[in-house]
């Protein structure tokens, strides 16, 4: 303890303001402003954010939770139903593209379009079972199918309460339409490798083989850049990289079969997001089981009709 008097401490003297601070009209020195902070925003905080699209045409990455170990166990039940036949992947499939017709009608809640979730799921989850029977059976169990969406979705339509004051003129078709083309991506996309698998393991193989490579390349490479369409370009290589090993490893295909079929393969993969958006109602709706087929909307049945005109 200081055993200094009191009176001979001195206050240590305040710094004084600049000259260029002091006013010249005898006015006190204005006090600075301080910066306003800013909270720094830790990486896995703004992963899960929702990422804004730049288009509505290229979606972005999904980055919030386990995106790799899904992809994989999708993948690796997608391989197991295809090991147990036609009918064992047209239910995996059908209930995959079952919730993402589920999904994709949802995203209409706040529109003037009122799709049905549970007949676009049950119209979808049909017409890819029916596939597993075979071509005929598709056919015929998809006309059914498309009757009964027809009469479900009018009725739902028409239901008491459904519409305030009357159903507007033009809204039950509309309604009606939304509902089927919900379905109708979805189960393009699942009807490919179905239908391919009643006709052996190879050809339905090498589609979905093309389809995953596309998947993982697109969401690695565009997850990390400002431009989604490098995705497309990293799939399209990823494309390449497989049709060298199906020209290596099954001679079933014609001389120039495999190569043409992976040219077909690299232009459609990038065609089936865009046209999956049509019938998503708002661009920023997560559909992750549409997501998980939307490389196969027009790649699976093209390529399944090409590859049956080009095996040998």
């Amino acid at each position: 303890m200081s055993t200094e008097p009191a009176a001979r401490r001195r206050p240590s003297p305040s710094p004084s303001p600049s000259p260029r601070s002091r006013p010249t009209d005898g006015s006190p020195a204005p006090r600075p402003r301080r910066a306003p902070s800013r909270r720094a925003v830790h990486p896995s905080e703004s992963a899960r954010r929702p990422a804004a699209q730049t288009s509505r045409w290229f979606v972005s990455p999904d980055l919030v939770g386990p995106r790799v170990t899904v992809g994989l166990g999708w993948a690796a039940i997608t391989a197991v139903a295809l090991a147990g036949g036609s009918v064992t992947l047209s239910w995996w499939l059908g209930g995959t593209a079952a919730l993402a017709a589920f999904q994709a009608a949802s995203t209409w809640k706040r529109s003037d379009r009122r799709p049905s979730p549970a007949v676009a799921a049950g119209v979808a989850a049909g017409w890819v079972v029916a596939a597993g029977l075979g071509p005929l059976a598709f056919i015929g169990l998809g006309v059914v199918l498309l009757g009964v969406g027809v009469m479900f979705g009018m009725a739902a339509a028409w239901a008491p309460g459904r519409h305030d004051g009357g159903a507007p003129a033009g809204q039950v078709p509309a309604d009606v339409l939304v509902t089927l083309a919900c379905a109708a991506v979805p189960a393009a996309a699942a009807v490919g490798p179905v239908l391919l698998r009643t006709h052996g393991v190879v050809l339905s193989l090498v589609l979905l083989s093309y389809a995953v490579v596309w998947d993982a390349a697109n969401w690695v490479w565009a997850a990390g850049s400002r431009h989604p369409w490098i995705g497309a370009l990293a799939g399209a290589a990823c494309i390449g990289s497989v049709t060298v090993g199906v020209a290596g490893l099954f001679p079933q295909f014609k001389a120039a079969g495999p190569w043409e079929l992976g040219l077909i393969a690299a232009v459609l993969a990038p065609l089936g997001g865009p046209l999956a958006c049509l019938v998503v109602g708002s661009p920023r709706a997560r559909v992750r089981a549409l997501r998980r087929l939307d490389s196969l909307v027009v790649l699976g049945p093209l390529w399944a009709f090409a590859a049956t005109r080009l095996a040998g």
